[in-house]
C-alpha cells in the first residue's frame, strides 16, 4: 500500500516535505536492508523468514506449590495441575523500541 501511493505521489529529490513540524529534504538516498553489515542475528533471521519480528512471543505462566523445610529453608517446587495459561510476551520489535525511549 505505501509503495503504491510513493509510485502514485512521487517527489523530486531537492524538494522538501514537513513531518511533525519538520521540514525533511529528500535527498534520493535509499536504504537497502540487505546491503547493510549493521543488522544484528534477529534481524538476519528476519530477513531470512525464519522469524517474525512483529509477531507477539509464545509464553506461558504457571503457577507453584512449594515446599519449605521447619526453618523456612526452600526444599522444592511443583506446578499446579491446570494453572498453566498463555501468557505472551510482547513482539521484539516492541521491546526494542521501549528501551530505545529508554535511553531518550
Amino acid at each position: 500500500m505505501l509503495k503504491k501511493w510513493l509510485q502514485d505521489n512521487p517527489k523530486p529529490v531537492g524538494s522538501e516535505f514537513t513531518y511533525k513540524g519538520k521540514a525533511i529534504k529528500i535527498n534520493g538516498n535509499r536504504f537497502n536492508c540487505k546491503d547493510c553489515n549493521d543488522l544484528n542475528s534477529l534481524q538476519y533471521m528476519h530477513l531470512n523468514g525464519e522469524i517474525d519480528l512483529y509477531l507477539p512471543i509464545e509464553a506461558y505462566a504457571e503457577d507453584w506449590d512449594h515446599v519449605t523445610d521447619k526453618e523456612g529453608k526452600f526444599v522444592s517446587a511443583t506446578p499446579k495441575v491446570g494453572t498453566r495459561r498463555r501468557n505472551d510476551l510482547p513482539p521484539v520489535y516492541m521491546q526494542w523500541k521501549k528501551e530505545f525511549n529508554k535511553g531518550a
